[in-house]
């Protein structure tokens, strides 16, 4: 095949199959049984897409190519003096480099949000037993007093 395409499982009334179809070929799709059967099945009807849209001088589109990101693990980041203060003792405090503390930070932050996001999910679908949804993640403002700022505090499930 030369087009990207994607898979997934279609359900009409009691009948559970899967499709596959061409983003980039309209109305070009497969459907099998089996995911295999599905593909092979789009897999032809490419191919007659592509010789039917010559045939009658249709456009074919170009195969699209995905360019994925390529990230080094390097990023600037600023951040209020006092946070930096704050991460930088914390981080002494742990035993570990300021860049390992942070790391450490965005890896539990980014769980907390993929678990919120889940719970949440999960209760849209009514598959929690309390059925009640997840706190959303509350934000105490920061303010200056005494000279200080105060760190905004990010809270998940705080009442």
């Amino acid at each position: 095949m030369k087009y990207p395409y994607r898979v997934y499982r279609t359900q009409v009334e009691d009948h559970v199959f899967w499709t596959a179809e061409s983003p980039a070929l309209k109305g070009c799709v497969g459907q099998g049984e089996t995911l295999e059967e599905a593909v092979t099945e789009l897999e032809s009807n490419e191919q007659a897409w592509l010789e039917l849209a010559e045939e009658y001088e249709m456009e074919i589109p170009e195969v699209p190519i995905e360019d994925f990101p390529v990230y080094s693990g390097k990023l600037t980041l600023r951040v209020a003096p006092y946070v930096h203060q704050q991460a930088a003792e914390m981080a002494k405090r742990q035993g570990v480099s300021l860049n390992q503390y942070l790391n450490d930070a965005i890896v539990a932050q980014n769980a907390r949000l993929a678990a919120v996001g889940s719970i949440g999910a999960e209760a849209k679908k009514g598959t929690r037993r309390s059925g009640k949804l997840p706190a959303e993640p509350t934000r105490t403002p920061s303010r200056v007093r005494g000279g200080k700022r105060e760190t905004t505090d990010l809270r998940l499930g705080a009442e």
